[in-house]
């Protein structure tokens, strides 16, 4: 039966389906193309949704866009996703950053940490191409509660933060 079993389905867009089908609906794993994007997804569906594991690949470079989990079409649970900006590794929660992960830019810089809906919030440590780190809390991606700057050369900040600012008391230590 075309409802269930295997399947090629061409569909009005001019996107390609090949895989599993039960009751007419994308299930288990299959291979789906994007329409007017140079988009391939390999992986597993549930009731015609992105659910289970999968890849997106990029077929202009053959570049894997992102491994990991999906859910009802979003990526959710652990993957991997890589971007214009740069590479996260970590935890999703509809389709953004949300948990624990790492987030690499194309600059070089390192932060690894908490998330929360797509921002870094909670404990983290940031780290610079030039040797300088912060390691503390962050709210909506900046510096923000209790934390501990180290420049290269060896001195550090131990204290509040706001908005990014060192404020209030802390400690400096110079070398």
């Amino acid at each position: 039966s075309p409802d269930n079993g295997f399947g090629i389905t061409q569909y009005s867009d001019g996107t390609l389906y090949i895989g599993g089908v039960l009751n007419g609906q994308r299930e288990g794993h299959g291979v789906r193309s994007y329409a007017g994007k140079a988009l391939i997804y390999i992986g597993d569906y549930t009731r015609g949704k992105k659910s289970g594991r999968g890849r997106l690949l990029s077929l202009a470079d053959g570049q894997v866009l992102y491994d990991g989990e999906w859910r009802d079409d979003a990526k959710e649970g652990q993957g991997v996703l890589v971007y214009e900006k740069g590479t996260y590794e970590g935890s999703f929660k509809g389709d953004i950053f949300h948990g624990r992960g790492k987030l690499t830019w194309k600059g070089g810089d390192v932060y690894e940490g908490a998330f929360f809906e797509g921002q870094r919030t909670g404990f983290g440590v940031l780290r610079f191409p030039n040797g300088d780190a912060y390691e503390g809390e962050f709210l909506n991606g900046t510096f923000n509660g209790k934390g501990v700057y180290r420049w290269a050369t060896g001195e550090s900040y131990a204290g509040s933060f706001e908005n990014g600012q060192a404020v209030g008391t802390g400690v400096v230590n110079y070398q």
